[in-house]
C-alpha cells in the first residue's frame, strides 16, 4: 500500500417528508450520524440520541442566565411543538468514488510569465 486509504467509502442520505411540506434531504458521512438524525426525527425521546437525560437542566438552574432553568425535555418539546407529523423517513446510501481529474492549470508557468 502506498499510504492512501483504500477502503470503500459510502455516503448516507436521510430523506423525510412531513404532512403538507416538501421532501427534505440531508447527507451524512457516517451511518452513525445518519441513524442519530433519524432518531431525532422519529423518537419520542430525541435527547437520548445525544446521550442526554430528559430531566437534567439544559443550561443552568435558571439564576445564572435568562433560561429559567429549562430541562432538556422541555427544550426539545418547544422546538418540535407545532411541527407537522412525518409521513415517511428513509436512509439511502451510495458508494463514493475517487476524484477524477478534469483538467490541469499550469500555475507555475502563468506566475513566471506575469513577473
Amino acid at each position: 500500500m502506498n499510504g492512501r486509504k483504500t477502503d470503500i467509502v459510502f455516503e448516507y442520505r436521510v430523506v423525510w417528508k412531513r404532512e403538507d411540506m416538501s421532501v427534505k434531504r440531508k447527507i451524512f458521512q457516517t451511518v452513525k450520524a445518519a441513524k442519530r438524525y433519524i432518531t431525532l426525527l422519529t423518537s419520542e425521546k430525541p435527547w437520548e440520541a445525544f446521550g442526554l437525560d430528559g430531566e437534567s437542566l439544559l443550561c443552568c438552574s435558571g439564576h445564572e442566565c435568562g433560561c429559567g432553568g429549562i430541562t432538556v425535555r422541555d427544550s426539545f418539546q418547544a422546538k418540535t411543538n407545532g411541527v407537522p407529523n412525518l409521513t415517511f423517513v428513509r436512509m439511502d446510501y451510495r458508494r463514493v468514488g475517487p476524484w477524477a481529474e478534469n483538467h490541469k492549470i499550469k500555475i507555475a508557468e502563468e506566475t513566471e510569465a506575469s513577473t
